[in-house]
């Protein structure tokens, strides 16, 4: 009997750290702006300030060479987009799970497509 529970438990856990695993896969992100009137930064969580590309037509997926391309663990980051002085165009919250993007949006228009963990992600105002 104890070998069964013994047997259970080892199951359970062999399960639980599987699908731990499964969270901790990277999502990739494609970042851009569609709206090109003024120059754009990007800060995700608060850091690494980049220059935010315009592609009128949009990203045609997260390997498109135009776009910011980052790697971003899986739970929520924050994203605000900025122009050159610091005046605040976009700001909102992205939570990324095995299921794909969810956005939170306090400022501005966030649009995106995910297939599979790939998000392609347009920051207009």
């Amino acid at each position: 009997m104890r070998k069964i529970i013994a047997m259970g438990l080892l199951v359970s856990l062999g399960l639980i750290s599987l699908r731990c695993k499964k969270e901790d896969k990277p999502h990739k992100a494609a970042f851009y702006t569609s709206q090109g009137s003024i120059s754009l930064f990007l800060l995700v969580d608060e850091a690494g300030r980049s220059k935010l590309p315009y592609l009128p037509m949009g990203a045609e997926d997260c390997n498109d060479g135009a776009a910011l391309r980052q790697s971003l663990t899986a739970g929520s980051h924050h994203f605000r987009v900025e122009d050159s002085l610091g005046n605040t165009y976009v700001e909102g919250t992205g939570t990324f799970t095995e299921d794909g993007l969810t956005l939170a949006v306090d400022t501005g228009v966030i649009n995106h497509f995910t297939v599979n963990t790939c998000s392609a992600i347009d920051f207009t105002y």
